[in-house]
């Protein structure tokens, strides 16, 4: 395509949108290369539904040249999943939710990139999963006289995006104004909700007696320019800033993945302005297991409780990295920034009883508490580094490698574990308690299948090793020519 004033190739679909690109786009004006994916779905019974979406851009071949006053090129991900429904059946009943996404812009070996005043290669997933099971008109006149399994009812969500954008071995962007690379999983803006509720999964099971919500989700986001050459200003970004919630008796967020932004093997930038290469995980976790809500009056027999838990886990690194790289910035900065700053909430409550003192009496039960435990664990280094490179800032400009952890800080930080028996009375043979457990675990790699109540209380971690959190930035190797001040800094904030 050439002598175009302007150039527009979108791709839209529910499951599979691909721009391929082999040949020359030329304009003056803009160029917008757009793949959109993801479905809209409604689920209104319990299922099992896994679904795909995929939305990728690529450049390739030899000679290649994409050139206009500006560049877009993005790769959209959006799929959306909403299951409302009552779940009042007191029986066997588990939903499954699986969502598997891969977002990528790719600019090969060859072509060039050329946006007079910038340059945008994006690649975003901001789907979101709302689950609401509501098992509050569970039907127990009659009384009960059961062991209660909370996964009688039961959600499950597991979300999967790998979010990526790449500037590969022998491609060229070129720009008067920024090159901006960014790799991100994060919130889609909704008209009806405020900004501080949105959310990527939000998995409820509301109701007084039973629910297990779990929430398992990989989270990668990557942005590489790898043995490229880009002549211009530079933005490397690679961001995961989801938001999760689990609400039931049981309530879980395991959470992997990672977070790199990079600059390597030969690349070369000269950069009329700043260079900055990012990573930052703001991910947010909230698991709260609710209280068993019971009237005396339900209780004909013996009831035994399970332990409530909310868990969070978090294993995730946060890299940005100059590697073996030639970088020179004429007045502006260059930068490499890896920052962490999740938040981990976990709480559970027991029981909330009414007319306890009926219990223990001849014409009604007894209740045993299984105990509540509350718990978050945090893996995952975070890594600020330039190594085996040249890094020139001429005119001005300032050459800092900062590394930062504000997630396990105390109040302000929100990475706390509270557990709670409260609002039960206890009367003679009426109730049995099991006890209540806060724990938080930074840098201890435990094996959820063994860590118990009974390990915690004692003095053993169980199956536990120690696997260091590190927050770290360095140079290694590297020459540094700045005007400017050179600043290397890790911080882990404060505990």
């Amino acid at each position: 395509i050439m002598g175009a004033s302007s150039v527009t190739l979108t791709a839209r679909s529910d499951t599979l949108a691909t721009i391929t690109v082999q040949g020359d786009i030329q304009a003056s004006g803009a160029v917008q290369l757009s793949a959109q994916s993801g479905a809209t779905e409604t689920i209104t019974s319990f299922t099992s539904h896994a679904a795909t979406s995929i939305a990728t851009v690529s450049i390739t071949g030899a000679g290649t040249t994409v050139q206009g006053e500006t560049l877009d090129i993005t790769a959209h991900n959006r799929a959306v999943i909403t299951a409302l429904f009552d779940a009042a059946a007191f029986t066997q009943s588990n939903l499954l939710i699986t969502q598997d996404n891969t977002t990528a812009v790719s600019v090969g070996d060859g072509v060039t990139l050329d946006g007079a005043s910038g340059v945008i290669v994006e690649s975003l997933d901001d789907s979101w999963v709302q689950i609401e099971l509501d098992s509050t008109g569970i039907d127990v006149s009659g009384g009960i006289e059961i062991e209660l399994d909370f996964a009688l009812l039961s959600s499950h969500v597991v979300l999967t995006r790998s979010t990526t954008v790449a500037l590969d071995e022998g491609s060229t962007a070129v720009s008067d104004g920024l090159v901006a690379l960014s790799a991100r999983n994060d919130l889609a803006a909704r008209a009806d909700v405020a900004p501080e509720d949105l959310f990527s999964v939000s998995n409820r099971v509301l109701g007084g007696l039973v629910g297990q919500a779990r929430n398992t989700v990989t989270d990668v986001a990557e942005a590489s320019v790898t043995g490229a050459t880009v002549n211009a200003a530079l933005s490397v970004l690679a961001s995961n800033a989801g938001v999760y919630t689990a609400l039931g008796r049981v309530a879980s967020n395991t959470l992997d993945g990672n977070t790199l932004a990079t600059i390597a093997a030969e690349s070369a930038i000269t950069a009329s302005g700043s260079v900055s290469v990012a990573a930052i995980d703001s991910a947010h976790l909230t698991a709260e297991a609710t209280p068993v809500l019971l009237d005396a009056q339900m209780v004909v027999g013996e009831i035994g409780l399970q332990a409530g838990v909310a868990r969070n886990s978090v294993a995730r690194e946060v890299t940005a990295s100059l590697d073996n790289a030639v970088v020179s910035a004429t007045n502006g900065d260059i930068t490499v920034d890896a920052d962490a700053a999740r938040r981990l909430r976990a709480t559970a409550s027991g029981v909330e009883l009414s007319d306890a003192a009926l219990l223990g009496g001849s014409a009604f039960g007894a209740l045993e508490l299984g105990g509540v435990y509350a718990e978050n664990r945090a893996l995952g280094d975070i890594t600020a580094a330039a190594a085996h490179s040249e890094l020139d800032t001429l005119g001005s400009g300032e050459v800092r490698v900062e590394a930062t952890d504000t997630s396990l800080i105390d109040a302000q930080a929100g990475l706390s574990g509270v557990a709670t028996t409260t609002g039960i009375g206890f009367v003679a043979g009426g109730i049995s308690a099991g006890v209540a457990v806060a724990f938080n675990a930074m840098g201890w790699n435990i094996d959820a299948d063994e860590q118990t109540l009974e390990t915690l209380i004692g003095t053993s971690f169980g199956a536990a090793a120690e696997d260091p959190l590190d927050v770290t930035a360095s140079l290694f190797n590297t020459r540094v020519n700045a005007v400017g001040n050179v600043t290397v800094q890790a911080d882990a904030g404060a505990r």
